[in-house]
């Protein structure tokens, strides 16, 4: 399959193209941000993160505390007054960073489970069977609820303010 003819199908259908061009513009800001942040960071012109941005994501302005969506504070502003909009943009390099390496974990770990599974098959397979069957066995929440029970509340407390 050519090159053209995947544009050409992609093309013909305006919904998987739009997500496509999403994903590239958050890549593509990722990117751009990223890079600002960091000759920001290496030149002590912190200000320089947010040089793209409409306004300093981390300065609290409490008489703009709380507003709802609007014109100039496209996801409305937060109880310190900072604008949401602008915060999310701040933190695309980060998130960006985080989806590859789950991403990439996740492909790592499935093809270092399931290349040897397809290739020998019985046994090796049957286990990994099994293996899948135990979590999808367990709902999600009730997964959540006893790593929470066994690790313990003083794994996150830490975290909080």
């Amino acid at each position: 399959m050519s090159a053209f003819s995947v544009i050409r199908q992609l093309a013909s259908r305006p919904a998987p193209l739009l997500g496509l061009l999403i994903v590239a513009a958050f890549y593509g800001w990722s990117i751009v941000e990223g890079l600002l942040q960091l000759v920001g960071n290496l030149t002590h012109n912190t200000a320089l993160g947010w040089a793209l941005l409409q306004s300093n994501p981390f300065a609290p302005s409490t008489s703009n505390s709380l507003l709802p969506p609007s014109f100039s504070h496209l996801m409305g502003t937060d109880d310190l007054g900072r604008d949401i909009w602008t915060r999310v943009l701040y933190a695309a390099p980060t998130d960006a960073l985080v989806s590859g390496v789950v991403v990439g974990g996740g492909i790592l770990v499935g093809s270092l489970i399931g290349i040897p599974a397809g290739y020998i098959g019985g046994a090796v397979e049957e286990v990994n069977m099994r293996f899948t069957d135990l979590f999808l066995a367990f709902p999600a929440l009730i997964l959540a609820v006893a790593i929470e029970a066994t690790l313990g509340a003083r794994s996150y407390t830490r975290y909080l303010p």
